[in-house]
């Protein structure tokens, strides 16, 4: 198997892991009335309890945040009296065409 082209980005190794996490933390919160099946049949995969406890849902919060830091809110204020004022400034600067060049005749500007 050859490699990739692009190598995998950090962030999303990141997002795939919060996803899983995610996926498993959901599961635990909608198994209200989850009743695991009487005896496991002969060959058949085991059924895994959406159900997690308190360590592992703990645990699996932990790494919810180190993969996706909290939002925090911020505030940006000033002082009323000054307040920042942003400027945008077009200036017109002498075309290099401007009747004093060299090889341009009197005839091709506008009046």
């Amino acid at each position: 198997m050859g490699t990739r082209r692009t190598p995998i980005k950090q962030w999303e190794t990141d997002k795939r892991q919060a996803t899983r996490i995610i996926n498993r933390l959901m599961k635990h919160l909608m198994a209200d009335g989850f009743t695991p099946p009487p005896e496991p049949v002969e060959g058949a995969k085991p059924v895994k309890s959406p159900l997690m406890t308190d360590s592992q849902v703990r645990a699996a919060l932990g790494l919810l945040k180190k993969y996706m830091p909290d939002l925090k809110s911020i505030e940006h204020t000033g002082n009323p009296d000054h307040p920042v004022v942003h400027e945008i400034r077009r200036v017109i600067v002498d075309s290099p065409h401007s009747a004093d060049a060299p090889g341009v005749s009197a005839a091709a500007e506008p009046e």
